[in-house]
């Protein structure tokens, strides 16, 4: 799953820059871009240190082109995810940062001398520190329960109606079944909440030549002697269908299992087996 553009060139650069998490999220880390701002231009007045604000360069282009840009040339290994560039940005950000504080605590008055600010210094870099990991936890951790609720009807990933389904399974299906699935609607936990083998257990990845002819002409199955064979040859047994939301859906992935889910919704060769609420299981019956 590759991320696509989410914003703008110049709103990236400005979240780059002053250390704003994307998407919204809480946890801005202001102070520490503001000493890291600083921190570069006194390395710049200085005209030493070039590696690290080439570094700190570096990593906030590769942050703007995975949050604007569909591009994963430079970014594919994140998956052009700016989420998991984002924390590169403090590794590069951290030391300009203690430059800009010890350039602060250097002009100080009344001539204090070196023991006392050395302490001084090293107390606002422990705060720094304390602060910086604590600021967005609370966020990141609302941000995990809203994804992995299932006690909501829009649940991201499954709602009580698919989980109850789910459940069942070890009731409905035989332990040797194989499920044909589309793993955007959670049709791939049946394998870890039900012991039960899917056909499609992952959202990505490299598709054999008869797994993606089920996943896009299963509803051809009653009119195309290939894709029955198809379903003979993989061993298809079943075919679950949760009807909720995709996540991390695409149009190409929605072009992939169009053929599934319109043969759950009608299919000579399927049978319904069970429904709770808009998930249904059918099992193989025509092939």
């Amino acid at each position: 799953v590759e991320w696509p553009a989410a914003t703008t060139a110049p709103q990236a650069v400005g979240e780059a820059l002053l250390g704003a998490p994307p998407e919204g999220r809480g946890g801005a880390a202001w102070w520490a871009s503001a000493a890291a701002l600083l921190g570069a231009g006194v390395l710049v007045a200085r005209g030493r240190r070039r590696a690290v604000l080439v570094g700190a360069a570096l990593v906030g282009g590769l942050y703007v082109v995975g949050r604007s840009t569909d591009s994963s040339v430079l970014t594919a290994l994140w998956y052009n995810d700016p989420v998991r560039i984002a924390p590169l940005l403090v590794v590069v950000v951290a030391p300009l940062a203690g430059v800009g504080l010890a350039a602060l605590v250097a002009r100080r008055p009344g001539g204090r001398s070196r023991p006392v600010v050395a302490l001084l210094l090293v107390v606002l870099l422990g705060a720094a520190a304390t602060a910086a990991p604590g600021s967005g936890v609370p966020a990141a951790q609302r941000s995990l329960a809203q994804a992995y609720a299932s006690d909501a009807a829009a649940a991201p990933l499954v709602d009580p109606q698919e989980l109850a389904l789910l459940a069942a399974l070890d009731d409905l299906v035989p332990p040797d079944a194989l499920i044909a699935d589309d793993p955007h609607d959670g049709g791939a936990l049946a394998y870890a909440l039900a012991d039960r083998r899917v056909l499609f257990p992952h959202l990505s990845g490299t598709r054999p030549p008869l797994e993606r002819l089920l996943a896009e002409s299963l509803d051809e199955a009653g009119a195309d002697p290939a894709v029955c064979a198809a379903v003979r040859d993989l061993g298809v047994t079943h075919v679950l269908d949760l009807g909720g939301p995709s996540y991390f859906a695409t149009p190409r992935t929605d072009e992939l299992f169009a053929g599934l889910r319109a043969a759950s919704a009608s299919s000579p060769v399927l049978e319904v087996v069970a429904t709770s609420g808009r998930s249904r299981l059918l099992a193989v019956r025509g092939c």
